[in-house]
């Protein structure tokens, strides 16, 4: 009988080894999970979650980070009547990976700026991935960087404060800030790249004069930003300042008057 006794000590040895086994927080919550049914234990207070991927992925993130927050510890935010402050710039993002049965990415890279409105947050959606959460204002807006893509929900307001922030080019800046220096073709006969100064810094815009061109390329500080032109010309044929709004009031100006002068030297000729 003694050796029974010998056997399963060691066998609960190993397992007290191999496993590591915690007190449950006394906050803890229950939590089950909706993909497999299984109960976890999170605590509010240390933002803590007794899955396996909160342990080996989440621990060490400090507290309120988002990023330390597994499905599980969402899946209680999401129940409660409010976030707490140091969440609550990411409640749309929350919302959203609560619904794809996801936690935040633990090591998304989140950029975060005051756009006078309120404070703006963005990060990639998964690691590999190219599309973006954008939060602002308890919403969250799909963006997809390099073509900039948008999902249809997104208000032009956000997509505004976006491009600003990554152009580089401040807001206060009188409307005529952006001296002409020069334009050429840059291939085909309607296309240009139009080049400027504003404060010292060369600015170029790559432009095209065709009525059914939409993309359009802004480089300034060592940054490329592509827009969308919905309409290339208003219905007269002239070139509409109006079409640019979600520039940067300088930037916007000049590439308009540049846009019109080109094309006034086309139609004179």
């Amino acid at each position: 009988m003694g050796w029974w006794i010998v056997i399963l000590g060691g066998v609960a040895l190993y397992f007290l080894s191999k496993y590591k086994f915690e007190k449950v927080p006394a906050d803890a919550v229950k939590v089950e999970s909706r993909s497999s049914g299984r109960v976890y234990y999170v605590s509010p207070k240390e933002q803590s979650c007794s899955c396996p991927d909160w342990h080996k992925r989440r621990s060490n993130v400090p507290k309120d980070d988002p990023r330390r927050l597994c499905k599980h510890l969402i899946s209680y935010y999401i129940g409660q009547d409010q976030l707490p402050e140091s969440l609550s710039l990411f409640k749309g993002g929350l919302d959203w990976f609560y619904e794809k049965f996801r936690g935040f990415p633990p090591s998304a890279e989140i950029e975060r700026f005051d756009v006078g409105k309120g404070e703006v947050a963005f990060f990639k959606d998964y690691e590999a991935g190219h599309w973006h959460s954008v939060c602002f204002n308890g919403k969250r807006y799909g963006w997809e960087r390099a073509s900039d893509t948008w999902t249809n929900d997104t208000c032009p307001e956000v997509r505004n404060m976006m491009i600003r922030h990554q152009l580089g080019v401040p807001d206060d800046l009188a409307e005529d800030a952006i001296r002409h220096v020069s334009a050429e073709r840059d291939g085909k006969p309607l296309d240009w790249v139009i080049i400027g100064q504003i404060e010292g810094e060369e600015i170029k815009a790559k432009i095209s004069l065709r009525k059914n061109a939409v993309w359009h390329t802004v480089l300034f500080n060592g940054k490329e930003i592509s827009f969308y032109l919905k309409a290339g010309h208003s219905k007269g044929g002239g070139f509409s300042d109006e079409q640019y709004t979600h520039m940067n009031p300088p930037v916007s100006k000049w590439i308009g008057a540049e846009c019109k002068r080109l094309r006034a030297g086309i139609d004179n000729k």
